[in-house]
């Protein structure tokens, strides 16, 4: 039976998932190839997605063509096969977010991050049969995977050639920020990105600190030059996850924080009132 192509290569966000639920809709009773090239984004959103996807039959094929990175990697859990290219890169981490108030909002605050990580542990642990303690330790770590890593560790189940299309020469140092960079028909040594950047630093010393300073803003750079057809932010999500000074980030989140909130459940969930 021929598949229904759906697409996940942006942030993720309460829009995304009200557009994968349109398409999954739109599948009827196909099975569904979902394409992923993404940096991640709301963990609601992303559960949405992830739960949406799960109870569709016949079922869910994914491929990772560039980038499964935070909340992309743990949908990208529903496939049966997952499919990953061997130029393409895999990554994992804690659920963070940025908060203000007293010393028990704090700690609320810090238990609903539990609550939330731990429902990331039970999507790895489905795919990857490993243990809650083991998922924990990689997420502890922000762990980075390359397509034989993510194969290795029962992440994926297959591994596909690199697209020609996405070769791209950088140096060995640097070689899973060069999968993230081969992602994009458009980079090059020339181009005036972070990441063009940091290939015209000579100096190791330099070059090591500027890509510790920069290094999510350039994973979302290249995710977004992979596709420009990507509008301009325009949502408080899509804002403040183009806001790279970590600083000017939270300032904006102190000064929208109810209405981050207000937007994430109403776009994952049309009707839904978030009680302040």
């Amino acid at each position: 039976m021929k598949s229904h192509p759906v697409d996940i290569h942006e942030e993720i966000t309460g829009a995304v998932f009200n557009r994968v639920l349109k398409e999954i809709k739109a599948a009827g009773r196909k099975p569904i190839r979902l394409s992923i090239n993404s940096p991640g984004g709301s963990v609601i959103a992303g559960a949405a997605i992830l739960s949406s996807l799960r109870a569709h039959r016949p079922g869910v094929e994914v491929n990772i063509i560039g980038l499964a990175a935070s909340m992309a990697s743990v949908i990208s859990m529903v496939g049966q096969p997952v499919t990953m290219a061997e130029n393409a890169l895999w990554m994992m981490h804690n659920p963070s977010s940025s908060s203000t108030g007293t010393a028990a909002d704090l700690r609320k605050d810090a238990d609903t991050l539990d609550k939330f990580r731990d429902t990331l542990v039970a999507a790895y642990r489905r795919k990857s049969k490993k243990t809650a303690t083991e998922i924990m330790a990689l997420l502890d770590a922000e762990t980075w995977l390359s397509a034989p890593e993510a194969l290795a560790a029962g992440f994926v189940d297959v591994v596909t050639g690199a697209n020609p299309a996405q070769a791209c020469a950088w140096s060995s140092k640097y070689p899973r920020l060069a999968a993230i960079g081969a992602a994009s028909k458009t980079f090059s040594m020339e181009n005036k990105t972070l990441v063009g950047q940091l290939a015209a630093i000579t100096n190791p010393t330099a070059k090591d600190a500027f890509f510790r300073k920069n290094r999510i803003p350039m994973i979302r750079e290249a995710a977004r030059a992979a596709t420009p057809e990507l509008p301009t932010p325009r949502t408080l999500s899509q804002q403040i996850g183009a806001i790279s000074d970590p600083h000017k980030r939270t300032a904006f989140y102190k000064s929208n924080r109810s209405l981050l909130l207000r937007e994430e459940c109403q776009a994952a969930t049309p009707g839904c009132v978030h009680n302040m």
